[in-house]
C-alpha cells in the first residue's frame, strides 16, 4: 500500500516585491564614487555636483541617499530597513508588520516622552 506524497507548500509570495540586491548595488556604487573623489580632497558640495552632472537621473532619484552618504552619516538604521525588507521578500514578515515596526523603533528614538 503506498501513501499519497505531500507536496511542500510553497513560499507565500511577498506582498509588495523589492529588489534589495539593486538597492545595495545602488548604495554600493553611490560610495564607491564618493570614497574616490574624497580621496581626490574634493568637498561635499563638490562631490553632490559630481553626482548632478554626472548621473543626473540617478541623482535626481536618490538625492537623499547621495547627501546621506556623502556626510558618511550613520546608516545604521538605512541598513536596518534593508534588512527587513530582505525578509518581506523572503516572505518571512508582512509590510504591514515591517512598517510597524520600523515606525515604532523611530518613534521610540526620536518622539519625546509623553506623561500619561
Amino acid at each position: 500500500m503506498t501513501t499519497p506524497m505531500s507536496t511542500p507548500t510553497p513560499a507565500p509570495e511577498p506582498e509588495i516585491k523589492f529588489d534589495t540586491n539593486n538597492i545595495k548595488e545602488k548604495i554600493t556604487y553611490a560610495t564607491d564614487i564618493i570614497n574616490k573623489l574624497k580621496k581626490e580632497s574634493k568637498s561635499d558640495s563638490e562631490i553632490e555636483a559630481f553626482f548632478f552632472n554626472e548621473d543626473e537621473q540617478f541623482y535626481q532619484k536618490y538625492p537623499f541617499l547621495i547627501k546621506k552618504l556623502i556626510k558618511a552619516d550613520n546608516m545604521e538604521f538605512l541598513n536596518k530597513m534593508i534588512d527587513n525588507l530582505v525578509q518581506v521578500e523572503a516572505g518571512q514578515q508582512t509590510f504591514a508588520s515591517t512598517e510597524l515596526k520600523l515606525g515604532t523603533e523611530l518613534a521610540d528614538k526620536y518622539l519625546p516622552k509623553m506623561d500619561k
